[in-house]
């Protein structure tokens, strides 16, 4: 039985790791990473929310975000339901 959530979460903006709930500024077109392992039952999905945006969104690959300072949460689930830590506004 799985009970330990997904590791290595990192969420990489500017070439370095951004920390949940973190702020960032934007001053150019930046490519955002999201990245997670599960070595039991594998990952299900990563998943994260730009405060002020739409509504929480599946990642699956790089994506950018526009000019501006944005606070960024982020969070993995794995196939037996356990959730990374972070605050995932």
């Amino acid at each position: 039985m799985d009970i330990t959530p997904p590791a290595l979460l990192t969420l990489t903006v500017h070439g370095g790791p951004l920390a949940d709930g973190a702020t960032v500024t934007i001053t150019s077109t930046d490519t955002v990473t999201l990245t997670a392992e599960d070595g039991l039952s594998g990952l299900q999905g990563l998943y994260y929310y730009i405060l002020g945006g739409p509504s929480t969104a599946t990642y699956s690959v790089p994506f950018t975000m526009p000019v501006g300072t944005h606070t960024v949460y982020y969070t993995a689930l794995d196939k037996a339901g356990n959730q990374s830590d972070g605050k995932y506004g």
